[in-house]
């Protein structure tokens, strides 16, 4: 008799350790996190340019109210920076972050960043991130949570 056997114990080991890896995700979350935090800096920064969504340029009305004392830290969206701080900062009281086992969110609780992100009747929308995003940003996540997996 002829016969062709296979030893599978190597494949079970290493099918066991990614088993382990991607039932929880927590250690690359703060990787991910880190590199939103620089996300978000750039979009502010750039005026929404960095994700592919320019943001409206202020009105003069806008412009005029800013010079008051405490207002005008910067450009569009940094008035007072607390959105701005909201989102790039870690663990700033009114950012949120979640970094469960298979999820991890970002984002803010400031009460007027969803009008920023969305727009209104009377202001344009100015997002703080696309949906989705940019391709370049999702193929960088996707990066970062295989070499947490090969690794």
């Amino acid at each position: 008799m002829s016969q062709v056997a296979i030893d599978t114990s190597e494949l079970n080991r290493t099918l066991k350790k990614l088993g382990k890896k991607v039932s929880d995700f927590r250690p690359v979350w703060p990787v991910i996190d880190r590199y939103t935090s620089r996300m978000y800096r750039l979009q502010f920064a750039s005026e929404g340019e960095h994700l592919g969504t320019p943001w409206a340029r202020l009105t003069e009305k806008t412009l005029r109210a800013r010079v008051r004392p405490g207002g005008n830290r910067g450009g569009v969206l940094r008035d007072t920076n607390r959105l701005w701080a909201s989102l790039t900062k870690p663990r700033a009281p009114e950012g949120v972050t979640v970094m469960e086992k298979h999820e991890y969110m970002r984002g803010s609780v400031v009460p007027y960043a969803r009008f920023h992100q969305e727009g209104t009747d009377r202001m344009p929308a100015r997002p703080l991130h696309p949906d989705p995003l940019p391709e370049r940003i999702q193929e960088t996540f996707v990066g970062l949570i295989l070499k947490h997996i090969e690794a």
